[in-house]
């Protein structure tokens, strides 16, 4: 700890960025919590690290699958997952969203579904 540089920690994330983004975005949060945890109990630490972005991504056009594409990923999967898989690619719902779905949301009948938002974690606001 007695020479850690900004410097030095930015060259470690932005090498890590380019194989993990999100690694490094994370790695950089940790590292200045633990850093500004060390300073607290009283040692030196480069103020400048505090001051290092986290490494953005580029942003790319989304790619969709096609029906075709959907099938050839669902005929490696298990029979129950590869029906969900497909279910999400024709609705359109993410995983969480599918993940959270109950019986009592899908109405067979009606040809429709009701997408509940994930409840707020305790302490977070609604």
């Amino acid at each position: 700890m007695e020479t850690l540089r900004a410097s030095e920690i930015e060259t470690l994330v932005v090498g890590l960025a380019r194989s993990a983004l999100r690694m490094a975005q994370l790695t950089l949060r940790h590292a200045k919590m633990v850093l500004a945890t060390a300073r607290e109990r009283g040692q030196v630490v480069d103020p400048a690290i505090f001051a290092l972005r986290p490494p953005k991504h580029d942003e790319r056009e989304p790619v969709f699958l096609g029906w075709a594409q959907v099938a050839v990923l669902a005929a490696e999967l298990p029979d129950w997952l590869a029906r969900l898989r497909s279910f999400a690619a024709c609705s359109g719902l993410r995983e969480g969203e599918c993940l959270r779905l109950r019986d009592g949301d899908i109405d067979f009948g009606r040809g429709s579904v009701r997408v509940r938002h994930a409840r707020p974690a305790p302490g977070c606001a609604p």
